[in-house]
């Protein structure tokens, strides 16, 4: 089973998600945390040296990376503006 917990930044959502993992004995994985560590920046690093589209394309690669694992996924609603992210 997977669950995705989209919403806007600090509303709670890696929060809610680390709860509803324990709960549900599933692994939880917040993608920001997944960029900043493959990218070895902070997010607004990304941002200031790379762009939006760079940061868009990284969080695209890191949904793609564990959307298909068995766990609870926590994510911002940019990910839902792009098309290539699906319907």
């Amino acid at each position: 089973m997977r669950i995705v917990l989209v919403g806007f930044m600090a509303c709670g959502k890696t929060t809610v998600g680390d709860l509803l993992a324990k709960k549900l004995n599933k692994l939880q994985i917040d993608l920001d945390q997944a960029i900043v560590e493959r990218e070895k920046l902070t997010i607004p690093e990304i941002f200031a040296k790379f762009g939006e589209d760079h940061f868009r394309l990284c969080e695209h690669r890191a949904l793609l990376a564990n959307i298909g694992k068995d766990a609870v996924i926590t994510t911002g609603t940019g990910i839902c503006a792009m098309s290539w992210n699906g319907p």
